[in-house]
């Protein structure tokens, strides 16, 4: 009895699932395997981190199933531009696997560019500021406003002035929102602080206690009462100390002078005013200061 054949595990379309050679996909459209080295990465693409742990999930994913959803590419003279599926090109790539099912369009770069945000906000989960970048790039490359914005995918257009105001904190609250270390509520929060200084203060408060967004508003309100009330203890003593020393002037130039100075202190500047009372005395107070009369 002949010994059955061994047999040497998953081939290519094991890996890459049931997909055809070629077939048409949708008009102008055409779908088929494609060389991973003929594939290139777009660098307006709206997703800029990729998880390396998620990556490794999805290459298993990809081994033991295959590729269940073909990538989106354009054709650029002799190779091809990822639109969408970035995710699933990075994991065939970690598998070593020389070809990946592929979705060919003619789409221009305006529509491409469409595709790409709406692909990845709707399969690839982007994080807040990947969609906040993409949101932004999209409205300046394509002249969109945040109403376009708004009705292409689905949001309302408070909903897009909110994510676009995340992309106004500095560059360490961003990679924390990247990293889903800070929430979006949380980062939003955060900007109703009233300057740097602050806002990295709450930050620090949110790593340390990972407060409520109630006990964070809490926060920023007490943070900014204890300032104003610092800063009106700062002017009272400013202006106590201004006072002792204009007093200290006037007095002084009196003795010196033999009538009354006044001087109208306004920070570093102000005014002085020396009185008198006759032409006589006028004269008098001119010799004493070593003023020549005409």
């Amino acid at each position: 009895m002949a010994k059955p054949q061994k047999r040497l595990g998953k081939g290519l379309s094991a890996l890459l699932g049931d997909a055809p050679q070629h077939k048409t996909h949708k008009e102008g459209d055409t779908y088929q395997l494609l060389a991973l080295n003929q594939i290139s990465i777009d660098a307006q693409q709206p997703r800029k981190y990729f998880d390396s742990q998620a990556i490794e999930l999805l290459a298993v994913s990809i081994k033991n199933f295959g590729v269940l959803q073909p990538i989106l590419v354009r054709k650029e003279h002799d190779t091809y531009r990822i639109i969408a599926g970035e995710r699933r090109y990075r994991a065939c790539v970690s598998l070593d696997l020389s070809h990946i099912p592929a979705i060919i369009t003619d789409s221009s770069q305006h529509s491409s560019l469409e595709k790409a945000l709406i692909e990845n906000l709707h399969r690839e989960n982007l994080n807040p500021i990947e969609l906040a970048s993409a949101i932004e790039h999209i409205m300046s490359s394509l002249n969109y406003t945040q109403e376009d914005i708004a009705k292409k995918i689905g949001m309302s257009r408070p909903a897009i002035t909110n994510i676009l105001r995340l992309l106004h904190l500095p560059d360490i609250v961003q990679d924390a929102i990247k990293k889903n270390i800070l929430s979006q509520s949380h980062a939003r929060t955060l900007l109703s602080t009233k300057n740097k200084e602050d806002l990295l203060y709450a930050f620090e408060f949110i790593k340390n206690t990972q407060p409520s967004i109630t006990e964070l508003e809490e926060f920023i309100k007490t943070l900014h009462s204890q300032k104003n009330s610092s800063q009106k203890k700062v002017n009272n003593i400013h202006r106590e100390h201004t006072k002792k020393e204009t007093t200290y002037i006037e007095e002084a130039l009196y003795k010196y002078l033999g009538t009354r100075v006044s001087i109208s202190p306004s920070f570093n500047k102000g005014t002085m005013q020396i009185h008198y009372f006759s032409k006589e005395d006028l004269e008098r107070i001119l010799e004493r200061l070593g003023i020549p009369l005409l």
